[in-house]
C-alpha cells in the first residue's frame, strides 16, 4: 500500500529544500541527510520533476541539483498537499493552469504581495473544505475530468444546491435517480462523491463516481445549514474511506518500528515498545477497512484486538494459504 500522501508530499518537498540551501549532492547524501531510502530519494525526484516541470531538479555527474526556474518551497499545509496530490489535468480543467496553480497554491515565494498571499489562503482553505484524497495520484489522471470538475464547483457553490443524478449499486442492474447535496471529493484508488440524502439514514453517503452518471444540477432547493459540513473532520475518522455509524472503534496492531516510523492516520499512538515490535493504537470507524493494510504487510503486522478483525484477517490468510498450498483452510 502507498505510503501517506502527507509522507510522501512533505518528503519531496524536504528533498527541494536541502538542494535549495545546501547545493548540490548525490542520492546516497541526500538520503543520509533526511532518512531517507536512495530509492525513495529517487521517487521524489521524478514527483518534484512531474510537479514543477523536468528541468526543476537536474542531475549532472551523479549529483542532483536544483534549476535556475525553482520554485522557493518554505512551506507546505495539509491543504497544499492535498491540492498538489490532484492531477495536473484536473486543474487545469478546475481553471488553474498547470504552473499558474502551483505557484499560487503549492510554494510561498519570497517577496510575494499581499494579494497573492490572500488569494493562496483562499485556495488552501477551499481545498481543504472540498478535497480529501487518501491515496496519492500524482500519475493516475481521473476517469471523468470533465464530470469531477463540475461536482468540484457544485461542492464549492454557495448556498449549497442539489443534484439529480443516476446511481448503479454494486450487484444492481437498476440505476435510480437520486437527489443529493455535493459536499466534497475523496480519492482513495478512485474518485468519491461525499453527498448528503434526506431520504437516508444516515443522510451522509459515499457514491463511487465510475457508477454515477446523467449529473443534473438543480437550481432551486438550497440548503444553507450544510455550508458547515467540515470534510476534514469527517475523514479523520475513516481509514481511508469508510465512515460508520457510531463512535470511532480501537484497533492496536504491533508491528516493527521502521514500519510505524511513517504515520498510517492521525489518531496513531504508540502505546508500548517491546522486542517484537511496537503496539501502534488508532481510532478507526470500521476497522475492517484497515484489512489491506494489514494483509499486505501480513509478514510485519500482527492484529492485537479488536478480537472480530483478529479472526477476520487470520480467516483471510489461511484462505490464502490454502490456496496456494492446496490444503484445507484451518479454523482457530
Amino acid at each position: 500500500m502507498s505510503r501517506a500522501i502527507e509522507d510522501v508530499l512533505r518528503d519531496a518537498a524536504r528533498v527541494l529544500d536541502h538542494l535549495q540551501t545546501h547545493g548540490p549532492a548525490t542520492a546516497i547524501a541526500l538520503g543520509e541527510a533526511l532518512g531517507l531510502d536512495r530509492r525513495r530519494v529517487y521517487d521524489h525526484v521524478r514527483y518534484l520533476r512531474a510537479f514543477f516541470g523536468p528541468g526543476v531538479v537536474r542531475s549532472r555527474g551523479g549529483r542532483f541539483g536544483v534549476g535556475p526556474d525553482a520554485p522557493v518551497v518554505l512551506h507546505l499545509g495539509p491543504a497544499e498537499r492535498q491540492v498538489l496530490a490532484v492531477t495536473h489535468a484536473l486543474l487545469a480543467r478546475l481553471g488553474m493552469p498547470h504552473e499558474a496553480s502551483l505557484q499560487r497554491i503549492l510554494t510561498r515565494l519570497v517577496g510575494g504581495s499581499a494579494e497573492a498571499r490572500e488569494e493562496q489562503a483562499r485556495l488552501r482553505t477551499e481545498a481543504a473544505a472540498h478535497l480529501h484524497l487518501a491515496e496519492p495520484v500524482v500519475y493516475r489522471a481521473p476517469t471523468d475530468e470533465a464530470l469531477i470538475t463540475r461536482l468540484y464547483e457544485l461542492c464549492t457553490a454557495r448556498p449549497r444546491r442539489p443534484v439529480r443524478f443516476a446511481y448503479r449499486s454494486l450487484g444492481s442492474p437498476d440505476q435510480p435517480h437520486r437527489r443529493v447535496w455535493p459536499l466534497g471529493l475523496v480519492f482513495n484508488h478512485a474518485w468519491y462523491l461525499i453527498g448528503y440524502d434526506e431520504r437516508k439514514q444516515p443522510p451522509v453517503r459515499t457514491y463511487a463516481l465510475d457508477r454515477l452518471s446523467d449529473l443534473q444540477p438543480e437550481a432551486f432547493g438550497g440548503k444553507a445549514a450544510l455550508d458547515a459540513f467540515d470534510l476534514s473532520a469527517r475523514m479523520r475518522e475513516a481509514w481511508r474511506l469508510i465512515v460508520a455509524e457510531g463512535p470511532p472503534q480501537r484497533v492496536v496492531l504491533r508491528m516493527p518500528a521502521e514500519l510505524a516510523a511513517s504515520r498510517k492516520h492521525p489518531t496513531q499512538e504508540v502505546l508500548a515498545a517491546g522486542p517484537d515490535g511496537l503496539h501502534v493504537a488508532y481510532a478507526v470507524s470500521d476497522p475492517h477497512e484497515m484489512l489491506g493494510f494489514i494483509l499486505g504487510h501480513c509478514h510485519q503486522v500482527e492484529v492485537i484486538e479488536p478480537a472480530a478483525l483478529r479472526a477476520t484477517a487470520i480467516a483471510r490468510l489461511q484462505a490464502g494459504l490454502a490456496l496456494y498450498t492446496g490444503g484445507p483452510t484451518v479454523r482457530q
